[in-house]
C-alpha cells in the first residue's frame, strides 16, 4: 500500500487540520473521542509522512521503521488503579496456577487500549499489573499474562532496552514462549505448568511503587499482536446466561457518564411525570437515565461499545428493552435517512451519534469533505463538546467546527447563490403551480417567499449587529459580546428580546418596528403583510409593567404553558400579536440530510415574532426566535411542534445546527438573556432617535450590497460579516 495524496490535498490539510504526535496527552485525548483504531491509523499516517522522501511517489508502509514505544502512553495505561479479577475468575485461576492472584490488577478501557497499541501488543504485564488492549479481551491472553505475573513473583524479568527508558520482552524470548505455550495448553483444557507458591502466600502490598518506578524496575512483558487461535470478544469475566455481568457493568456505566442529573417534566408529556428515582432498577429506569444522557451526557466509550457489541450477539432483546438497540442497527442508521430521528429511543440516538462522530471526526476527516449536517453527527459533536472528559484541544476543534457550520448555514440561508456546489440539490426549485405529490396540492411561489424571508432576517440581523447585548450573571447586567458570532443569538433555539420605547405622542405609530421588518402592511394598524402567518399559539411572551416618572417599568421574558395560556386570555396591549415566517434554513434549493430539497415550507426553519405594541404608558416588545419547524409542519427529523412543546419535549437542535444547551447569554428567562434596547441605540445616535438610526443602518447595508453586485466573493464575505462577530469600537 502506498500513499498517493496529491499536493493540493496536502497543502490544504497542512493549513487547516494538521495533527502531529507532539505529546502523548494529545493522542490520548483524541482517542477518547474517536477511538483507538482511528488514532492508530493517524499515527501510522504520520509515521509515513515523516519517513517520506521528497519524491511524489510516496513510501510503502511496510518500509517504515517502527518508532520506539511511547513511555508516556504506557505509563498512562498503568496510572489508573485497575481492578482485581472477578470472584469466579479469581477462584478458578488461583486453583489452576496454585498462586495467590489477589494483588493482580487489570487495566482496561481507552488508556489501556492505547498503551497496548503503543507497544504493539494485545496486552502486556508489568509486575502484577496487566494492561488489556483492544484485541486482548479473551481468556487465552489472560492466561498468558497471568503466567507472567506468577513468574514475576519468582524473579524479575530482564527484557530488552527500548530507547524509551524501560525494557520490554521480545516474542522470541524464553519467558514469552513459555507464557504462550502455557496459555495454549490451558486454553485446550490442560493444566498450567507454571505454578506459584500456593494460594494466599504472603506478599507485598500491591501498588506500593509509583508508575514510573514500576515501569523502570520491571520489564514490559507483552502478548503479541497476532490473533490468538481462540480469540473472542467474551471479555475477561465469564458471563452468566445472556450476559448478566455485562448488563450490570453497562447499566452502571450509563449512569456514571450521564451529566444531567434531573429530567424536566411536561404536563402534556406523561412519560416525563414519574420521578426516575422512584422507579425500580431495570430497563424502564435505564430508559429514563438515557433520556437524560442524550440531553447532556457523554457519547458511549470504548468499554460501553464493546459491551453493546457483545450484547448485540447474546442478548439483543435487553438492548431493545432499554432503548439502545443493536450495534448493527445503529451502524445502519448512520447512513440515513433521519426522518424519524427524534422518535427513536434516547439510547439508540446516543449509540448512533457515537458512531457518527467517531466515523467523521474533523481531526481525521478529509478537508475536501463537507461537514456532515445530519442530526446523528451533530448530536455526537455536541455531546463531545459538553463531556467533562473531552480534552481541551479536542473540544476546541469541535467547537470551531460547530461555529463555522452555524455561520455557513446562516450565510447559505441569506445568500443561497453562494453556497458550495456539494450542498445543492440536483433538482430545481418547483415553479409556482407545480403539482406536489398526489393530493392535488400545488407549489406556491417558493422563490418569492424565500426572498421575503431573507429580507426580513437580514434586517433582524442588522438590528442585532448594532444593539445585541448578552446577560452576564457575574457582571449583573447586559453587555456587548465581541467574541461570539451575532447569529448565535438565534442559532440555538433561544429568543432575542427587543425593548421598544413607549410612545412619546399619541399619534406616534405603534407598529413601526414590524413594518420596518416587512411583517405589516403599514406602521399604524398592524395588518399582517402577505406571506406572513398569524400564529394560533406561542409559548413565549413578555411581561411589561408601566413606566414611572423616574424609572422604566419591569421587562421580563416569560415562557412555558402558562405563557401560552396568558397569550390567549390577555386583552389590549398585553395581548401580543403572534406572527410567523417560514425560511429556507441552509439555503433554498440545498439538499438536507435525507436527500430532500430545502424549501421555505415550514420544515426548514420558522421565524417566530411575538409583538407587544408600545403605548404611552408602557414600553413594547418584539421577541424574535428561529424555530426548527412551523407549527404542525412536517419535520425532517420527526419532531412534532404544537402547543404542548416545551424545553422538555422540544427539538434540541435548531435548523442552523446549534443545540439549546449552547445558547449564548445566561441567567434565565427573567433576565432577558439576549437583549436589544432600542432606547439605548437611539441615545447613542446623533439624531437621538432609534428609528432614524435603523433607517441609516438599512441604507448603509443596501449601499454595500450594491458595491458587491458583480463580485460573488465580496458579496458572500459581506454576509459572513453580518452574521459573524462584531469589531470592538
Amino acid at each position: 500500500m502506498r500513499s498517493h495524496d496529491n499536493g493540493r490535498a496536502d497543502e490544504r490539510g497542512s493549513s487547516q487540520r494538521v495533527v502531529r504526535p507532539a505529546s502523548a496527552g494529545g493522542f490520548m485525548a483524541l482517542q477518547a473521542s474517536v477511538g483507538n483504531r482511528a488514532v492508530l491509523e493517524l499515527m501510522r499516517r504520520q509515521r509515513v509522512a515523516d519517513a517520506e522522501p521528497s519524491s511524489a511517489e510516496g513510501t510503502s508502509f511496510d518500509e517504515v521503521t517502527s518508532p520506539a514505544p511511547d513511555r508516556a502512553a504506557v505509563e498512562a495505561g498503568l496510572r489508573a488503579p485497575g481492578r482485581p479479577l472477578d470472584r469466579a475468575t479469581l477462584a478458578r485461576k488461583e486453583t489452576q496456577f496454585q498462586a495467590d492472584l489477589t494483588d493482580v490488577r487489570l487495566h482496561t478501557g481507552p488508556s489501556a487500549e492505547f498503551a497496548a497499541a503503543a507497544v504493539q501488543a494485545r496486552a502486556f504485564t508489568v509486575g502484577q499489573d496487566i494492561v488489556i488492549g483492544k484485541d486482548g479481551r479473551d481468556f487465552k491472553t489472560l492466561d498468558h499474562e497471568l503466567t507472567h505475573t506468577v513468574r514475576n513473583r519468582q524473579g524479575a524479568s530482564t527484557g530488552h532496552a527500548t530507547g524509551s527508558g524501560f525494557t520490554m520482552t521480545h516474542p522470541a524470548d524464553r519467558e514469552e514462549r513459555e507464557a504462550e505455550s502455557n496459555a495454549s495448553r490451558m486454553n485446550a483444557g490442560g493444566p498450567s505448568t507454571v505454578v506459584g507458591e500456593g494460594i494466599r502466600a504472603p506478599r507485598p502490598a500491591p501498588g506500593s511503587a509509583t508508575v514510573a518506578r514500576r515501569l523502570t524496575a520491571a520489564a514490559v512483558q507483552r502478548a503479541g499482536t497476532e490473533e490468538p487461535p481462540t480469540a473472542g470478544e467474551a471479555g475477561l469475566e465469564e458471563e452468566a446466561p445472556k450476559g448478566k455481568e455485562i448488563i450490570s457493568r453497562l447499566s452502571q456505566s450509563i449512569e456514571q457518564h450521564t451529566v444531567q442529573k434531573k429530567s424536566k417534566s411536561n404536563v402534556f408529556a406523561p412519560g416525563t411525570w414519574w420521578p426516575e428515582q422512584w422507579m425500580v432498577r431495570g430497563p424502564a429506569r435505564l430508559r429514563k437515565t438515557l433520556d437524560r444522557r442524550v440531553m447532556r451526557g457523554e457519547t458511549f466509550g470504548d468499554e460501553e461499545l464493546a459491551d453493546i457489541r457483545r450484547l448485540s450477539e447474546i442478548n439483543p432483546q435487553w438492548l431493545t428493552d432499554v432503548g439502545i438497540g443493536t450495534y448493527s442497527e445503529a451502524e445502519k442508521y448512520t447512513e440515513g435517512p433521519f426522518d424519524n430521528w427524534l422518535k427513536l429511543p434516547a439510547g439508540k440516538r446516543v449509540l448512533t451519534a457515537t458512531l457518527a462522530v467517531r466515523g467523521n471526526h474533523p481531526i481525521l476527516r478529509n478537508p475536501e469533505v463537507l461537514t456532515p449536517t445530519d442530526p446523528a453527527y451533530t448530536l455526537g459533536r455536541f455531546m463531545e463538546t459538553r463531556a467533562p472528559g473531552t480534552a481541551p484541544e479536542v473540544r476546541q476543534v469541535l467547537e470551531q467546527e460547530r461555529d463555522q457550520q452555524i455561520r455557513d448555514t446562516a450565510v447559505d440561508t441569506l445568500h443561497p447563490e453562494g453556497m458550495a456546489p456539494g450542498r445543492r440539490h440536483e433538482g430545481s426549485v418547483p415553479a409556482e403551480g407545480t403539482p406536489l405529490g398526489g393530493g392535488g396540492a400545488k407549489a406556491p411561489d417558493y422563490a418569492a417567499r424565500d426572498v421575503q424571508g431573507r429580507e426580513m432576517l437580514t434586517k433582524i440581523l442588522l438590528v442585532l449587529r448594532h444593539g445585541l447585548q448578552l446577560y452576564n450573571p457575574e457582571g449583573g447586567g447586559h453587555a456587548v459580546d465581541y467574541e461570539k458570532d451575532v447569529i448565535r443569538a438565534l442559532a440555538h433555539g433561544g429568543r432575542v428580546n427587543v425593548r421598544i420605547p413607549a410612545l412619546s405622542e399619541k399619534d406616534e405609530p405603534d407598529h413601526w418596528l414590524p413594518h420596518f421588518l416587512g411583517v405589516t402592511k403599514d406602521d399604524t394598524k398592524g395588518e399582517t403583510a402577505e406571506g406572513f402567518t398569524e400564529r394560533p399559539f406561542a409559548t413565549h411572551r413578555t411581561s411589561i409593567s408601566a413606566n414611572k416618572s423616574d424609572a422604566r417599568g419591569t421587562f421580563k421574558e416569560k415562557g412555558g404553558i402558562l405563557a401560552s395560556v396568558t397569550n390567549k386570555l390577555a386583552v389590549g396591549a398585553a395581548s401580543p400579536k403572534l406572527w410567523g415566517k417560514d425560511i429556507s434554513g441552509g439555503g433554498i434549493g440545498s439538499k438536507d440530510w435525507n436527500g430532500n430539497m430545502v424549501l421555505p415550507n415550514g420544515s426548514y426553519g420558522h421565524v417566530l415574532l411575538v409583538y407587544h405594541r408600545p403605548t404611552a404608558e408602557r414600553d413594547g416588545s418584539l421577541q424574535i426566535g428561529i424555530e426548527t419547524i412551523a407549527p404542525h409542519a412536517a419535520s425532517p427529523v420527526g419532531y412534532q411542534h404544537d402547543f404542548r412543546s416545551t424545553e422538555a419535549t422540544s427539538n434540541p437542535e435548531s435548523i442552523l445546527h446549534g443545540h439549546k444547551a449552547d445558547k449564548t447569554g445566561s441567567g434565565g428567562l427573567g433576565k432577558n438573556e439576549r437583549y436589544v434596547d432600542l432606547q439605548q441605540m437611539g441615545a447613542a445616535h446623533q439624531s437621538g432617535d432609534w428609528r432614524t438610526y435603523l433607517e441609516e443602518i438599512q441604507r448603509d447595508w443596501e449601499e454595500q450590497l450594491a458595491h458587491t453586485e458583480d463580485d460573488p466573493e465580496s458579496r458572500r464575505a459581506l454576509y459572513q460579516q453580518l452574521v459573524g462577530p462584531r469589531a470592538r469600537p
